[in-house]
């Protein structure tokens, strides 16, 4: 797979790949599918095999939000993994930005992007709900990945993971070349060369396989990577924000902007402190 996505990541053209965008509504259109069929069935297979009326330890735990502020610090971790997911999409606020300066013909790619955000936002939580009804005890942190309640294979399952895998093979790069335009602005003047796009695409990838190897815990890669998502996506833009307003930091949105980007802060530290200990302790 690594070889492959090198073979990808080596094209210089990211219109070539308009095509992948296609590829992932399907392969995740296909997984929300699968969850939500099979979440009825999943989830009376708990009631009938886990759960046990006189045992708490089996109960779904549906209002007691103190479980998220134990010493695991579950809430400041699934704050970060959020941040991270922000970070990812945040690019659909200067596409909406700009169709204000477009002309009315726009009007219906604007709904759109709207209409676009509430569809991926339902989608979302339904996702959220029907994976966690698979395991109300102890859910897997990828649904994808959850255990099978029978002693066969869940094909369906094992294709949908097969099509995520296929897809992300031509998401990763998307990623890529905006980094690869970055070093090429700042190291060869703005010119690609073969040479330069073969060996820098090539130790890219091997560094990333040869961390994954290494270190394979996603969900604490994507709590540091939410940690440094917070700088990105709140901090340095509310810093912007206040230099460019020609007003004083003391002036009531430069403070409450400048507040809810330290709170995001402080959130996404704890987060990566917390995970930190966690890699220490093994």
């Amino acid at each position: 797979m690594a070889f492959i996505l090198s073979l990808i990541c080596l094209i210089k053209d990211i219109n070539k790949l308009n095509f992948s965008a296609y590829i992932g509504v399907v392969a995740c259109g296909y997984a929300l599918i699968v969850v939500m069929v099979q979440c009825n069935s999943y989830y009376h297979h708990y009631r009938d095999t886990v759960y046990k009326e006189d045992d708490d330890s089996t109960h779904p735990n549906w209002f007691n939000l103190g479980d998220a502020f134990t010493k695991d610090l579950i809430f400041f971790k699934g704050i970060a993994n959020l941040i991270f997911a922000y970070a990812c999409q945040s690019g659909i606020f200067p596409i909406y930005a700009g169709f204000k300066f477009q002309e009315n013909g726009l009007k219906k790619m604007k709904i759109g992007t709207i209409l676009g955000t509430i569809v991926t936002t339902i989608l979302h939580i339904i996702s959220i709900v029907c994976g966690f009804l698979t395991d109300p005890v102890n859910p897997e942190d990828l649904i994808i990945y959850r255990k099978n309640k029978g002693s066969g294979k869940d094909i369906a399952m094992v294709l949908a993971r097969l099509f995520v895998s296929f897809s992300l093979i031509f998401t990763v790069p998307g990623y890529y070349f905006p980094l690869r335009l970055s070093v090429i602005n700042s190291f060869t003047g703005g010119k690609l060369t073969n040479k330069f796009n073969i060996i820098f695409t090539f130790i890219s990838i091997f560094c990333c396989a040869l961390i994954s190897a290494i270190y394979d815990k996603i969900l604490n890669y994507l709590n540091y990577i939410g940690f440094i998502s917070v700088f990105i996506s709140f901090l340095f833009p509310a810093l912007m924000y206040i230099y460019s307003s020609g007003k004083p930091i003391t002036y009531w949105r430069n403070m409450l902007d400048l507040i809810l980007a330290l709170i995001m802060c402080a959130i996404g530290l704890v987060a990566c402190v917390a995970t930190i200990i966690d890699d220490v302790k093994g």
